[in-house]
């Protein structure tokens, strides 16, 4: 059940822990529409398309369910007691919204003024920039503040925590991703179709 690391509640939101949550619904959601990708390629068609059907009616559950249009963001209960930033993230990538719904949503979450009652930790945020690719929306550089901190702090690895959070392990793997979208988002640098072949081909 562990989702990120929340401030002070450890790694579950208050509300996911009988069920009925946003973020792991979405989660699913979000896993079956990359595994029906890696179907498609594979040459497994009828199997992507279970996976993506599947991972589709998810998504318009939670949107139904969890979806608050006068906020403009996801809770992460039914009940709406708890607006949770992961949520309305995983709803960009998972195809609960229109790519023009997912630009308005993306803008929304954003906002400074816009209120979470808890936001994306540092190895989430890989989602976020995930979605900030796909829609164009955010600002990296503004986003890349904790990584900032780190750097400051004189660390020279990605810790497991924010920093207020005394992260028990300062070399961790999760909280390294920042190098893959500085060259994705910033620089513009993507593997073509060619090179995935090549590279497929002699692993």
């Amino acid at each position: 059940m562990f989702i990120d690391w929340y401030i002070p509640h450890g790694g579950n939101s208050k509300v996911n822990k009988d069920g009925n949550s946003a973020i792991l619904t979405l989660n699913y959601a979000y896993t079956l529409k990359n595994a029906a990708n890696i179907m498609d390629w594979l040459g497994y068609r009828a199997k992507a398309k279970v996976y993506r059907d599947l991972g589709q009616k998810y998504a318009e559950v939670t949107r139904k369910l969890c979806f608050d249009s006068t906020k403009g963001i996801y809770a992460d209960d039914p009940e709406k007691t708890f607006y949770d930033q992961r949520a309305s993230v995983l709803a960009v990538l998972c195809g609960a919204h229109s790519e023009e719904e997912n630009k308005v949503l993306m803008e929304t979450m954003l906002d400074d003024n816009t209120h979470f009652d808890s936001e994306a930790n540092l190895f989430y945020l890989s989602y976020l920039f995930e979605a900030m690719e796909k829609t164009g929306a955010g600002d990296f550089i503004k986003e890349l503040q904790p990584w900032k901190d780190i750097i400051n702090m004189g660390m020279s690895g990605t810790p497991e925590k924010r920093i207020e959070q005394h992260p028990r392990s300062e070399i961790h793997p999760w909280t390294a991703h920042p190098v893959h979208y500085y060259f994705s988002i910033v620089a513009g640098i993507t593997p073509g179709k060619s090179l995935l072949k090549i590279s497929f081909k002699y692993l």
